[in-house]
């Protein structure tokens, strides 16, 4: 038997409602070309256990391995030393994104949140339709703007 812990661990929830069908939420977030336009990164998404997500960023890339799968449910993918559990709930003319990434070291948390948190606001104006436009410069100003914030409100700091 096997047992980790995650002493000192952080762990981030986010839940967003979304004016969209479960099957339209489920295909931005398993897509290649739907994940790339509201990432705003170059991402390439094998959604099946063992399958890869990586993503292009700032010269370098970046990636996960997908752990399980229920199709049009949920997902586990383990990114660095975290585990990320999303999950789609449907409620008919809506649909809620759940997601929790556990593991994550203190160091890491402002990071990961500030990440998520934009990422999130992302998806959200894919869906409605009203993506603005952005350099992947001011892709990373708004990143380092919500991870001020989050240092600052929650006293995190950024990883050495």
């Amino acid at each position: 038997m096997l047992d980790i812990v995650f002493s000192n661990a952080v762990t981030l929830e986010f839940s967003r409602e979304y004016p969209v069908t479960s099957e339209a939420l489920w295909h931005a977030l398993t897509d290649s070309k739907d994940v790339s336009a509201w990432m705003g990164y170059d991402c390439t998404f094998d959604p099946r256990p063992g399958g890869l997500f990586t993503i292009g960023v700032r010269s370098q890339f970046i990636h996960a391995v997908v752990c399980y799968v229920n199709p049009g449910k949920s997902i586990v993918t383990m990114f660095r030393e975290t585990l990320i559990f999303q999950t789609v709930e449907d409620r008919g003319s809506s649909s809620v994104h759940s997601m929790r990434q556990i593991g994550i070291v203190p160091e890491s948390a402002a990071s990961f949140a500030s990440g998520w948190h934009h990422l999130l606001d992302r998806l959200a104006a894919h869906l409605t339709g009203s993506l603005p436009d952005l350099t992947p410069e001011k892709i990373e100003a708004r990143y380092e703007e919500q991870f001020r914030a989050y240092a600052q409100t929650h006293g995190m700091m950024r990883p050495s």
